[in-house]
């Protein structure tokens, strides 16, 4: 299978885990476990604050480790994390400490596949990089779509079932990273400063960058002003409306 293909399973496969983990993850703290709306807030906090604190690093770190190998070892990690959930519910030890440790695990995970994921783009779109992005795209919102619709059925068929689907997803994904990993496509690239260096020319490249500076003012714009409110207050509403 060609790597372009290899890569739109991947995201896919994440975006489907993502959208049933957006899902389940406010079910569970705000219905289930039944939460005040600033716990909520917390919760929702502990799963984002990882990427905020990480990301810039964990795409430094793409550029040694490479974007293919970070991107499988992350999602790997990533697969495992609901087993973790699962054995809590089983056992039923189910509280809000045990949601926000999953929480930072699973953000910790998206932290470094991000930035992996988005950067092995360029090498798996032989030539055609916008039409890849646009392929990308659409996958992304219809994988989440389906994530969301699966994890609606949790009342139905239990919490556990839906969180191993999650990990199934994930897990298709790895396999695909293994693929594309073999297929050798991405070529190590030796970096000579070190991490925070790199982390530091990124900041002043962005600074120095028109576009790519207001780009970055649009999601902090987007972070502060949108998406923030809309992960706690979506929940809260469905709970008490």
């Amino acid at each position: 299978m060609r790597p372009r293909n290899l890569y739109l399973i991947a995201t896919g496969s994440w975006f489907a885990a993502f959208g049933m983990q957006s899902v389940v993850f406010a079910w569970l703290v705000t219905i289930v476990l039944e939460q005040p709306d600033e716990l909520v807030g917390w919760a929702q906090t502990a799963l984002l604050i990882p990427g905020m604190l990480l990301m810039l690093v964990a795409g430094a770190m793409a550029d040694r480790i490479g974007t293919d190998r970070q991107a499988l070892y992350a999602q790997l990690f990533a697969s495992l994390i609901p087993w973790f959930l699962i054995s809590v519910v089983t056992f039923g030890g189910l509280d809000y400490s045990v949601m926000l440790i999953y929480a930072v695990f699973m953000g910790i995970a998206q932290a470094f596949v991000t930035p992996s994921r988005d950067g092995l783009l360029n090498h798996v779109a032989e030539g055609r990089v916008q039409q890849t992005v646009l392929l990308t795209s659409l996958v992304q919102f219809s994988f989440q779509i389906v994530g969301y619709a699966i994890a609606g059925f949790a009342d139905t068929f239990g919490v556990s079932i839906i969180l191993t689907i999650q990990s199934l997803f994930l897990v298709v994904g790895v396999v695909a990273y293994v693929l594309i990993a073999k297929s050798g496509v991405v070529q190590p690239v030796r970096v000579r400063t070190s991490v925070f260096s790199s982390v530091l020319e990124g900041g002043r490249t962005v600074l120095h960058s028109p576009i790519m500076r207001v780009i970055v003012m649009q999601n902090v714009a987007m972070a502060m002003f949108f998406m923030g409110a809309f992960v706690v207050c979506i929940p809260l509403v469905v709970r008490e409306v």
